[in-house]
């Protein structure tokens, strides 16, 4: 009898939990869709902003119509402080966005990069810190290499006195 009931309970317990699991994913794949269409409506709302920015209607924008919107689109304007960057920032932002250094971005990439920062703040964060390393890698490369050349041709320089120096000597002396 008690086997019995331990055996009713078990398939009780193990239907509860089913349930569960059940009722888990299907709250999940309702989030993931709910961010899904809430995704969409930002980028589509976001593509609409950029034909605002976009002055010279090319479908691309450059960083002074991202500066130029910052100041005078109040939805951009509300955008860039709910991801804490300010006008200072949006040349480190274009410089990220415009992988291509074109010196403009289209809108696709900028919705879509944009609406990535936005989701991810901390991922916001070490893109940024990214690009300024790099930044000053690439600095410290083009400044190491101008003094390692510097440093060449002034050794080059007090060599030539030297051999000059050297070939006169060898020509005084009698054969």
């Amino acid at each position: 009898l008690v086997s019995l009931m331990l055996a009713a309970l078990n398939v009780l317990l193990g239907t509860i939990v089913e349930r569960a699991a059940e009722a888990k994913a299907a709250t999940e794949r309702d989030t993931a869709a709910r961010k899904e269409k809430e995704r969409a409506t930002a980028g589509r709302k976001l593509f609409h902003i950029c034909e605002q920015l976009d002055a010279d209607g090319s479908g691309r924008l450059s960083l002074e119509e991202l500066k130029f919107g910052s100041e005078k689109v109040p939805e951009f304007s509300d955008i860039l402080r709910m991801m804490d960057i300010d006008e200072r920032d949006l040349d480190v932002v274009f410089s990220m966005l415009d992988c291509d250094g074109s010196g403009d971005v289209d809108y696709e990439e900028f919705v879509q990069q944009l609406h990535m920062m936005t989701c991810q703040e901390t991922r916001t964060m070490l893109a940024f810190i990214k690009y300024y390393v790099m930044e000053m890698r690439t600095n410290m490369s083009k400044v190491l290499g101008h003094a390692s050349v510097g440093r060449q041709n002034s050794i080059a320089k007090s060599r030539a006195p030297l051999k000059s120096d050297h070939d006169m000597a060898a020509s005084e002396t009698p054969s």
